[in-house]
């Protein structure tokens, strides 16, 4: 039997999601390395950053905010 080989996917694009502990310091970070950079709804949790060639996104790492016992 012969069977045609599945078309390869090929990405387009491609916008990595960056922990990050602090955001607005992570942005404001990206906005010094000459990103354009935006804070989502209430700027606290995720962000986007991009250039003309790399989008960039960043959302607070969870993981690592310790609570008081």
């Amino acid at each position: 039997m012969d069977f045609d080989a599945p078309t390869p996917a090929r990405l387009r694009s491609f916008s990595p999601v960056f922990p990050v502990r602090d955001l607005r310091r992570a942005l404001a970070h990206y906005a010094s390395l000459g990103f354009g950079v935006a804070p989502y709804a209430d700027g606290d949790g995720y962000g986007y950053a991009a250039s003309a060639t790399l989008p960039t996104n960043c959302g607070k790492d969870r993981t690592s905010i310790r609570t008081a016992t």
